[in-house]
């Protein structure tokens, strides 16, 4: 029992010690930086680079490439999208560029996607590949966080909007055909919420400017949120 008084004891003085030693008046030390979470929605040249590099592949180069419906853009620098085949104009190829196994580091992966009757049902959907208006992604994403600075400001000491609202897009895409309300790009916010918390959709032109934001309160909502209200 003394031995450890004896050691209570030496932390303590050698804490005071620490303490007499400091200037007075000086801070207490600073809490280490963490560096931030890099945003490649403001990067277009990145997205840019990786769409190059995907034309750039031995089953694409040299063909004329066509993005179908759909084009994934995130933040950590991830991308999914389809592309008609050049071998099969029926046919679509997935394409994701991640961090993905069991190859480790960021790279690009193809699957196979499907196949349609005629390539007439895909046309509607199609998209040239260097047509893709990358340059209103950072627009977008800059309009995006000011509706985000707004909203939260709107939403006072609603704590369940304040939730759904603390974090900005993680993804822009990028919608090609009419029939999915496009041309143009969209973020989804908070779209898989774990409490009785709202999700919007923003939707932008293609220079990505701001067109709507929309209020989704069936998307993904656990059973029995509107009751509870």
């Amino acid at each position: 029992m003394r031995r450890d008084v004896i050691v209570v004891a030496a932390i303590a003085l050698a804490g005071l010690l620490a303490a007499c030693d400091r200037p007075a008046g000086a801070p207490p030390p600073a809490a280490p930086v963490h560096a931030a979470k890099p945003d490649h929605l403001h990067r277009p040249a990145y997205f840019r680079a990786l769409l190059a590099e995907l034309a750039a592949r031995p089953e694409l180069r040299g063909h004329a490439l066509r993005l179908h419906r759909f084009v994934y853009l995130y933040a950590d620098g991830s991308v999914l999208l389809w592309l008609q085949s050049p071998d099969d104009p029926a046919a679509l190829l997935r394409y994701t560029y991640g961090d993905a196994y069991p190859a480790p580091g960021m790279h690009w992966e193809a699957v196979a996607a499907g196949r349609e009757a005629s390539p007439a049902v895909l046309e509607p959907d199609l998209l040239d590949l260097d047509a893709l208006p990358i340059e209103g992604l950072p627009v977008a994403a800059m309009a995006a966080d000011a509706q985000l600075r707004r909203m939260r400001a709107e939403a006072g000491d609603d704590a369940a909007s304040q939730n759904a609202l603390a974090t900005g897009p993680d993804s822009l895409y990028y919608v090609i055909g009419q029939a999915d309300g496009g041309p143009g790009w969209r973020a989804d916010i908070n779209p898989i919420p774990m409490r009785c918390e709202r999700t919007w959709r923003f939707h932008f032109a293609p220079d990505g400017a701001l067109r709507e934001v929309e209020a989704m309160p069936d998307l993904a909502r656990p059973a029995g949120c509107d009751a509870a209200r």
